[in-house]
């Protein structure tokens, strides 16, 4: 994926326009993926279900070829309902990942914009196919005994989906996974672009207009201000004011106790004078 962070783009309608064939693409690659990475289990637990003897067996074996006494039957019986039950759930919350991926799909197409994939999908699946991998080279490096791969068919059947389930775990994460985030990001760098400039534009006009700190909230308080100043200017008193003199309004300023009058222009000692005059009333 190529000019994903094009000058020319500006905005997620034309990104979706210039490369949705290719997203879409790499996106349904991922869902078919993780839809095989859940199915492969789903298919162990119902050929797990349909094998309750052949799984005790196993075990049996296994303890033999520990060099290990065997246990009542009641203690495999006991393995295998753990077994089913730990699948089972695992199962269910994989689907149940499968499902908000394909929601997150759905309102991606509904709104053209794949920054709706579902972030926690993405990195949960991540995670899970690391940790399969991990296991599958731990298990592989071991000095794992191959008799019981030879001695039973259904253990031969299990394993080999595990490992296929591996292989498409390691296609998922290591090229799959970065296009889709990819994908994801370029939507979410342009919509941060566009916040970026729309604040930056008000940040400007609150400038332009005098109040640079408008999106705290003090835009409105400013615009009331300027209209209550525009009120002062046009009111009786204050024109009655600016027909006094200096030394009248300096006087009247002494008499009001307004610190600082002698510094004031004569438009800020008169709406002084009024705002003093007001409050004393």
């Amino acid at each position: 994926m190529k000019n994903l962070y094009n000058n020319e783009i500006k905005t997620t309608s034309e990104l979706w326009k210039a490369h949705n064939k290719e997203f879409k693409l790499w996106v349904f690659l991922y869902l078919g993926l993780i839809f095989l990475t859940t199915l492969l289990p789903t298919i162990y637990l119902v050929y797990l279900g349909s094998a309750r003897q052949e799984y005790i067996e196993i075990q049996k074996r296994l303890t033999e070829l520990s060099n290990n006494e065997l246990h009542p039957s009641s203690v495999y019986e006991s393995q295998y309902i753990r077994e089913i039950v730990f699948t089972t759930f695992q199962n269910l919350f994989y689907w149940f990942v499968v499902v908000v991926f394909i929601l997150s799909i759905k309102n991606s197409i509904k709104n053209k914009n794949f920054s709706y994939l579902s972030s926690w999908v993405i990195w949960l699946t991540w995670i899970m196919g690391l940790i399969h991998i991990i296991r599958a080279i731990i298990f592989l490096s071991s000095s794992f005994d191959t008799t019981i791969l030879k001695e039973f068919s259904i253990s031969m059947f299990l394993f080999s989906i595990n490992i296929i389930n591996v292989i498409l775990y390691f296609i998922l994460i290591v090229f799959v996974d970065r296009k889709v985030k990819a994908v994801k990001k370029a939507f979410v760098y342009i919509q941060t672009i566009k916040a970026m400039e729309e604040l930056s534009k008000e940040y400007m006009e609150n400038i332009r207009t005098g109040n640079p700190y408008a999106p705290t909230g003090f835009k409105t308080e400013t615009k009331k201000e300027e209209k209550n100043q525009e009120n002062i200017e046009d009111s009786f008193e204050y024109k009655k004011l600016n027909d006094l003199t200096q030394e009248e309004l300096h006087s009247i300023a002494k008499k009001l106790n307004i610190v600082g009058y002698d510094e004031l222009t004569r438009d800020e000692l008169i709406k002084k004078i009024l705002i003093y005059t007001k409050k004393a009333n």
